[in-house]
Formats: C-alpha cells, structure tokens, sequence
C-alpha cells in the first residue's frame, strides 16, 4: 500500500510505502490516523507522511506539516494509544 504527496513549491513527489496486510498494518494505519490528528488539533494541515518505522510496540513518522502558509516537519512517536507529536 502507497501513499504519494506531490508538493508544488519544488516539483517534487514523495512515495511512502507500507506493508497493510495483519497485524502490523492494522498498527501502522491507527499510528497514521493519531498522528494525523493530533497535528490538526495543533491547527496544521498534514500534507503527507514518511519514514515510516516501528520499533517493538512504537510506530514512528516524519510528517509534512503547513500552516498559515509556511512548511513544517514533525515527528511523531506512536505506543499505545497515544500519538507524541514534536514540530521541528
């Protein structure tokens, strides 16, 4: 399963690729979802994910971030039911 994220500004398209069958995409997927909403709670628009990785019962991500006009990355850190998120 893929996920592709074209940004505009610099022509450029990223490729996120993910395994989605049992268990571990099942995790993978709610880590995903979690992220994805405790960025737009913080009031950012997510433009995409990558690097997607889980290490034991941790799933973690880079994410592409925007708001109010201006690029962000954050990486969020999964366990749980908690999504753990740090705006660079």
């Amino acid at each position: 399963r893929g996920t592709c994220a074209y940004d505009r500004s610099t022509r450029r398209v990223r490729l996120s690729m993910e395994r989605s069958d049992g268990e571990d995409g099942t995790r993978v997927q709610r880590a995903r979802e979690a992220c994805r909403e405790e960025a737009i709670d913080r009031g950012y628009e997510v433009r995409g994910t990558s690097d997607v990785r889980r290490v034991g019962d941790t799933v973690r991500m880079n994410l592409e971030l925007r708001r109010r006009g201006r690029s962000f990355e954050g990486y969020c850190r999964f366990e749980g039911r908690r999504a753990e998120l740090e705006i660079r």
